[in-house]
């Protein structure tokens, strides 16, 4: 996917469904989020890639020559017979969930078959969508490197949509998920992207706002590299959060809001321990771009704070 194409923010919301525990808390979220934007968003769909599930028991019978597979009875009768008794009515549920929200934009359903990362990539390409909201397993760090991840997969390829990972951890006192907000910022031209995003957000429930903190963190490991090098850490760090809080400001969002954090330490450490002090509904942070291998043996922030951060919703905007 191009990373340079430009694409409307928060606009088109893709959210990929599968049969398990995140999809009460991934439609509730979509749907609110798509309420308070109101008219802004164009459209909804839904996509459930079925992975060939269908066939797992049936596998012994199929018979897998080529021109056979292709034309089979059997297997159009196994599909069409998944999609009515496990699918359709799961799509169901989930837009029914997310109307009671009260959105105005249509939702749409999509049914795919083959590999989940590469499908959700390749729809979100195609149609232009601006935004993926999608739920993640509670699988460790070194159950992922193993195992595999669709969220994982769908970050590292997503290209310009924003993905957000639902917490389970719910909303805030006042039922909005960006109710307490937490922005990580680095200098970065992504993570000054993702405060612009928040900042749409943010004014669609200015009312509902209980705290914004937008936080820098000088990393130590790289301190004295910086002094030798005739930089200030603290000056960059504290210009970038200025210039994020004026921005914010000149959005709409009462500065009363807005607690502007200068730390030390490890990032992902540091923001993780923010969220938990402040109970943090949602966490903006910059896409690294960073591919898998070099996530798994560089590190990564983003990918860190996802980790330590399982209760909470995190946006990744390019």
């Amino acid at each position: 996917m191009n990373d340079n194409k430009q694409i409307e923010r928060l606009t088109k919301f893709l959210l990929p469904i599968d049969r398990d525990s995140t999809i009460e808390a991934t439609a509730a979220t979509a749907g609110t989020m798509a309420s308070m934007l109101g008219k802004r968003v164009k459209n909804i769909t839904l996509l459930h890639v079925m992975a060939g599930r269908y066939l797992k028991s049936h596998m012994i019978n199929i018979d897998f020559r080529v021109e056979f597979v292709l034309d089979s009875k059997l297997i159009r009768d196994l599909r069409e017979k998944y999609l009515e008794g496990e699918v359709k009515s799961v799509l169901r549920d989930v837009s029914n969930r997310i109307k009671e929200s009260g959105i105005s934009a249509p939702i749409e359903y999509r049914v795919e078959d083959g590999d989940p990362v590469k499908k959700i990539v390749s729809v979100c390409e195609e149609g232009d969508f601006s935004t993926i909201v999608m739920g993640r397993r509670a699988l460790s760090t070194l159950e992922q490197i193993f195992l595999g991840s669709v969220s994982a997969g769908v970050l590292e390829r997503s290209g310009p949509a924003s993905v957000y990972l639902v917490g389970h951890g719910g909303v805030s006192r006042a039922g909005c998920p960006i109710g307490r907000t937490i922005i990580a910022l680095d200098g970065s031209d992504r993570a000054f992207n993702a405060a612009k995003e928040a900042s749409i957000l943010l004014n669609a429930s200015r009312d509902l706002i209980e705290q914004v903190t937008l936080i820098g963190v000088i990393d130590l490991a790289d301190y004295s590299n910086s002094l030798s090098g005739g930089r200030s850490p603290e000056t960059e760090t504290k210009s970038f959060l200025d210039e994020t809080k004026t921005m914010l400001v000149e959005e709409g969002i009462t500065e009363a809001k807005i607690d502007v954090q200068v730390q030390y330490g490890y990032p992902a450490e540091v923001i993780a321990a923010e969220a938990e002090t402040r109970d943090a509904t949602m966490i903006f942070m910059g896409k690294s771009g960073m591919s898998g291998i070099k996530g798994l043996f560089m590190g990564s922030v983003s990918r860190d704070v996802i980790h330590r951060c399982s209760s909470r919703t995190i946006a990744l905007v390019s």
